[in-house]
């Protein structure tokens, strides 16, 4: 799940704010086509946060 919000920050620069979250029900994911599916599973729950600025 993610989300994104992008606003004008200064004359020609843009500010996209973003969050997303991963594995949020904490289950147990086994890639299909990966070689170590049988030995590691994905990661657990996980969330991201971050902002990035184009000029």
């Amino acid at each position: 799940m993610g989300t994104n919000y992008q606003v004008k920050a200064y004359q020609d620069a843009k500010l996209m704010v973003f969050a997303k979250g991963n594995n949020l029900l904490n289950k147990n994911i086994r890639n299909s086509t990966s070689y170590l599916r049988n030995f590691a599973p994905e990661a657990g729950r996980g969330a991201e946060v971050g902002f990035r600025l184009s000029y």
